[in-house]
């Protein structure tokens, strides 16, 4: 698996975990439910949620397969770096936490990505 495709299965990890549901579920504490009294917004004329659609089964796969790669970097600021690029955090700030440059940000992390390429191919 080459750099680019392992950073895009980064990001899609970081997707499919923010649409996982929460792992304690809300307790209701009455059985009815909220309805509205006026009858001028009863029927849909008011704002609307929409929830991003649950993960498919073979996504969370994938996703699971993805952190056990960011576990096989050899060290914590790899594996942080590889963290913050999946949530696409700009190079600056990055580089900003980190203290250095953001030309030697974008170097470690291809990098990390090359080195871990490369173990992946091994197995």
């Amino acid at each position: 698996m080459e750099a680019d495709e392992l950073a895009d299965r980064f990001e899609d990890m970081v997707d499919v975990l923010s649409r996982l549901p929460p792992a304690i579920k809300k307790q209701k504490s009455t059985a009815w439910f909220d309805y509205v009294n006026d009858p001028n917004t009863a029927y849909g004329y008011g704002d609307v949620r929409l929830s991003r659609p649950k993960p498919t089964p073979k996504q969370i796969t994938e996703m699971d397969e993805a952190l056990l790669w960011v576990n096989m970097l050899e060290s914590k600021e790899e594996q942080r770096l590889i963290w913050a690029r999946a949530h696409k955090f700009p190079l600056r700030k990055i580089a900003g936490l980190m203290g250095i440059s953001k030309d030697t940000v974008k170097y470690r992390w291809m990098a990390a990505l090359i080195k871990l390429s490369i173990k992946l191919k091994k197995k």
